[in-house]
């Protein structure tokens, strides 16, 4: 009966010990720069594409200038966006053809009539639904959308194409149901090429605007100094990490400030701290801290750390470039 006690306290101590010693994941948005710098071009707008594709031209288009309605900075459209409609009717009242947006002439005197800067289009080259239908003891189907298209931003200025991309993808939708009728029905709901060019634009447009992204970071919650650990700092971090965790990097700086405070040779305090300095936008401080950390230790994630934030600074660099 003894050594049944001994054993679960035994286990129980371990678990305790493995607990403290695991690291914690913390996330939090930050607004990276745009993989094309566009600053210069202050109002754009969207052409439909050309297409043999039924509407997809359109259908695309509209979904391209969705996506510019929702880059924003500081809660501002980071370009001005000519809406469609006033493109056209412009196109059509100086009988400029719709499907020369790519001869420089016919987008310089476009940029005169409207005041563009720049303008997207493109080509679909392919837009299409396949359905397969296979059994699975009832009846089922794949549903695989194929878009392949060209993307173009170019300047009214110049009739430059300044960003030429070709995009080739395709989404797989699988669905089972009874009966024929039912099953397409339920496979149309959730038809994968209207989802899939959406994406699509969503992508594109992250590539020329600032956006926000999720950084997720690694926190110590054990005190690893080499001269020995000490149980406050553990406890500092562990609080430290708690509120990093909710949202709350203020205690959590606080915490993990007090951890530094009390041990300065602690790798695993440093390196808490500058996460938070990072994610408080003290860059420049944070890469102090996550030097020292890698210092004191060589482990994985402070080198990361190490490499990461020098990544940050260049982004941050970069992001100043296109901002006003």
């Amino acid at each position: 009966m003894c050594y049944h006690k001994v054993s679960l306290v035994t286990v129980s101590f371990f678990l305790a010990v493995l607990s403290v010693g695991c690291a914690s994941k913390a996330k939090t948005q930050v607004l990276m720069p745009a993989e094309i710098n566009l600053s210069d071009y202050k109002t754009v707008g969207v052409a439909d594409f050309e297409t043999t594709n039924g509407d997809w031209g359109r259908k695309i288009a509209s979904w391209f200038e969705n996506e510019l309605i929702e880059a924003k900075v500081d809660g501002k459209p980071y370009f001005n966006l000519l809406p469609r409609a006033k493109i056209d009717q412009t196109l059509k009242d100086h009988d400029l053809p719709m499907t020369s947006l790519t001869n420089p002439k016919i987008v310089s005197q476009l940029g005169q009539l409207t005041g563009l800067d720049a303008i997207i289009t493109g080509t679909v080259h392919l837009a299409s639904n396949h359905e397969q239908i296979y059994s699975l003891r009832k009846p089922c189907a794949m549903l695989t959308g194929h878009l392949d298209l060209t993307v173009q931003f170019i300047s009214t200025r110049t009739g430059r194409v300044e960003v030429d991309k070709n995009i080739s993808q395709q989404k797989v939708v699988d669905s089972c149901g009874i009966g024929s009728p039912g099953l397409v029905e339920l496979n149309y709901r959730k038809e994968p090429l209207s989802s899939l060019a959406k994406e699509v634009a969503k992508e594109f447009v992250r590539t020329i605007t600032p956006h926000h992204a999720t950084l997720e970071f690694t926190l110590k919650k054990k005190d690893d100094s080499p001269g020995g650990h000490s149980r406050q700092v553990t406890n500092l971090l562990q609080m430290g990490s708690k509120y990093a965790e909710n949202g709350n990097w203020d205690s959590a700086l606080e915490q993990f400030r007090q951890a530094v405070d009390l041990k300065q040779d602690s790798p695993a305090a440093n390196y808490n701290l500058a996460v938070a300095l990072e994610v408080k936008g003290e860059l420049h401080r944070a890469k102090e801290y996550y030097q020292r950390a890698l210092h004191l230790s060589k482990e994985s994630d402070y080198s990361k750390g190490v490499a990461n934030i020098s990544d940050r600074l260049a982004s941050q660099e970069k992001l100043k470039q296109q901002l006003p």
